[in-house]
C-alpha cells in the first residue's frame, strides 16, 4: 500500500508520534503516583503534555511543519518535568 498523502498522511504521522511518546508519559505518571510525588512540577508536566499534544496534532493537521517541530518540545518538556519531580 502506498504511503498516505495530504491530510490523511499528516494525521497518520501525528498519531504514530503520539503512540511513540505516550508510553514514556504513562510510565512517568505511574512512577510519580507510586512514589507519592504530587507537586507543582507533576501538575505542570501533565498540562504541558496534554496541551502540547493538542497543539502538535493541530499544527500537524494544519500542515505547518516548522511549527509542529517547535511545538513537539512542549509535550517532551512535560515528560521531563515528571522526571525532574521524581529526582527532587
Amino acid at each position: 500500500m502506498p504511503p498516505l498523502q495530504g491530510l490523511a498522511g499528516r494525521v497518520d504521522r501525528a498519531s504514530t508520534n503520539f503512540l511513540e511518546t505516550f508510553p514514556f508519559f504513562a510510565a512517568a505518571v505511574l512512577v510519580a503516583h507510586l512514589a507519592g510525588c504530587h507537586n507543582t512540577l507533576t501538575i505542570l508536566g501533565a498540562h504541558f503534555y496534554f496541551w502540547g499534544r493538542i497543539a502538535y496534532v493541530s499544527a500537524s493537521v494544519a500542515g505547518f511543519p516548522l511549527v509542529r517541530s517547535l511545538v513537539w518540545n512542549i509535550p517532551t518538556s512535560g515528560i521531563l518535568l515528571f522526571v525532574i519531580a521524581l529526582l527532587l
